[in-house]
């Protein structure tokens, strides 16, 4: 692989795609595990069978757990929700984290607990980044702040789309071309 010799700042601007993001989260638990437990039976019915590809009645029963992951697979569309972000740029990342200050309690909890004084305050720079940085679905800041205040998410949840947010924000990416070519391009692999 060979780097394009780009020779202008046009063609540089042009041709500079912002980080993005995918994270999916299940909207029903119990659908999830349904479908994580149908996943498993499958995966180990695959294993059983090509271990013994001769046996017809570990071909059928990897056939039909084949036939159930599908179907749950076809249906799993109901059950996840796709979460797109994309970086915002630095000047706007940078404005709010200003618009995002820690309160004088986080300031006090945070010597309390001998711990470095926080960048920001996480409750407004969190939801606030997710609501900057989401691309789909459609989520408008009151939203997203409402998402992030909702008894329906967990911090596991809100903390792997916040992680998203901040990744595209704050990740570059790299790609090794080789000891011949003597270069290496940052595409945020390590």
């Amino acid at each position: 692989m060979t780097t394009n010799k780009i020779k202008t700042f046009a063609e540089l601007k042009d041709r500079k795609k912002p980080v993005v993001k995918k994270v999916f989260v299940a909207l029903d638990n119990e659908a999830a595990d349904d479908f994580n437990n149908i996943a498993l039976a499958y995966r180990e019915a695959e294993q059983a069978f090509s271990e013994d590809p001769g046996n017809k009645a570990l071909k059928a029963e990897h056939d039909e757990k084949k036939a159930a992951y599908d179907e749950a697979l076809a249906n799993s569309s109901d059950i996840v929700v796709e979460f797109q972000f994309r970086s915002i740029g630095r000047h706007k990342f940078e404005e709010l984290i200003t618009n995002s200050p820690p309160t004088p309690k986080q300031k006090q909890q945070a010597i309390k607990d001998n711990e470095e004084e926080p960048a920001w305050n996480p409750d407004t720079f969190m939801p606030g980044l997710l609501a900057a940085s989401i691309v789909t679905p459609e989520i408008s800041e009151e939203e997203m702040f409402e998402l992030w205040d909702s008894e329906d998410w967990n911090m596991a949840e809100l903390m792997a789309l916040f992680l998203a947010a901040l990744q595209v924000n704050q990740t570059r990416k790299i790609i090794d071309l080789g000891k011949e070519s003597g270069q290496t391009l940052d595409f945020g692999l390590n």
